[in-house]
């Protein structure tokens, strides 16, 4: 094991420690609010997903550039 690889792990230990104990404090008192991310929506009609799951970004990047120039 490298000589800095040992004091991250010790490091590590001590602030996940230091995490659970402020957690369980704030638990305590009724601080802690877990998070919960909320989903929205995906804004694309059905053709554009389609497209994205048929196309790579790259070909999708050279088809708007032919649609530019007038061609398809």
């Amino acid at each position: 094991m490298l000589w800095f690889a040992r004091g991250s792990a010790s490091l590590f230990s001590v602030a996940a420690e230091r995490r659970g104990r402020e957690r369980q404090a704030a638990e305590e008192l009724g601080q802690w609010k877990t998070r919960v991310e909320e989903r929205k929506p995906l804004d694309a009609s059905p053709a554009a997903i389609t497209l994205a799951t048929l196309v790579t970004p790259a070909e999708l990047e050279q088809l708007e550039k032919g649609a530019g120039d007038g061609e398809a």
